[in-house]
């Protein structure tokens, strides 16, 4: 894939929708295996490139409904730690206070998960 920064706007937006819609309608079975590949490409550094000029395209760009599936996506992903990380945190962070409620409330949850990966003492404890 080309450097996310160079993509324009219906590019972010085919490739987002066709990982949310493919997840949305996708089986248990496919479900997993297809959201380890989102967040395998995610965790690494040109998948978070992306992410982190995409995020900031989509929101100058009023394009709510592509930020909110970025979120998602990204809600449900498993990231690794990477130094990126804690920009994309930011970022996401920024979104909290988000015009469109669903936008901010997913952006809360999504700060919470990312602070947890990047910070893994702040997590909350698991029941026994």
């Amino acid at each position: 894939l080309p450097h996310g920064a160079s993509w324009s706007m219906r590019q972010i937006e085919w490739f987002v929708g066709t990982w949310w819609r493919h997840l949305a309608n996708a089986s248990v079975a496919t479900f997993d295996h297809s959201l380890t590949h989102f967040s395998e490409w995610a965790s690494d550094a040109q998948g978070l490139d992306c992410l982190l000029a995409w995020l900031p395209q989509t929101t100058h760009g009023h394009e709510d409904l592509v930020t909110l599936q970025i979120l998602e996506l990204l809600e449900y992903a498993e990231l690794r730690k990477l130094p990126a990380l804690e920009r994309l945190c930011d970022l996401v962070r920024g979104l909290e206070h988000h015009a469109d409620r669903q936008v901010a409330e997913t952006a809360e949850r999504v700060t919470k998960e990312l602070m947890e990966v990047i910070d893994p003492t702040l997590a909350p404890p698991r029941p026994a």
